[in-house]
């Protein structure tokens, strides 16, 4: 076997891994919580509570996506009362969502759900693995950020 063609299996099979933690520690996280918050409204108020106010277009942006669907998953987040929208002062187009107080509890809450989850999926690994783990994830994800970069 070449070199070239094992390093392509490895990838792949390093990829197909991933996958399969992504997939299943969602699907463990999310019977957790079971309705309390979808994945899509973690991330949204994950990110309103690392960067703090943000425009529904940043946060298409961030999720990847457009417009749309972030702006269904914003309305239901503040029916439960998670997140205020309000219109920019300077360009009333704008929608600013901010993130309540209510907001950041039910966030809290499913982190510490999510932790308790991801804690019991990796206690297989040593800290020391874990250490390892993350910088090699770390690389990975940093020349992904670089190549996304370049691409815009």
């Amino acid at each position: 076997m070449s070199l070239v063609v094992m390093s392509i299996d490895l990838t792949e099979k390093v990829v197909d891994a991933l996958w399969r933690i992504w997939r299943t520690s969602r699907r463990l996280a999310q019977r957790e919580i079971m309705g309390k918050l979808s994945v899509e409204q973690f991330w949204i108020l994950r990110r309103l509570d690392e960067a703090g106010v943000q425009s529904i277009k940043d946060l298409a942006g961030y999720m990847g996506t457009s417009s749309s669907p972030v702006t269904i998953v914003i309305k239901k987040l503040e029916k439960r009362g998670f997140v205020k929208r309000v219109r920019d002062r300077d360009d009333e187009r704008v929608v600013l969502v901010h993130l309540t107080g209510l907001g950041k509890m039910a966030l809290e809450e499913w982190r510490n759900a999510r932790r308790q989850v991801l804690f019991a999926f990796f206690q297989v690994l040593s800290d020391d693995e874990k250490m390892v783990l993350v910088s090699l994830l770390g690389k990975v994800v940093e020349s992904l950020e670089v190549e996304g970069r370049a691409r815009n």
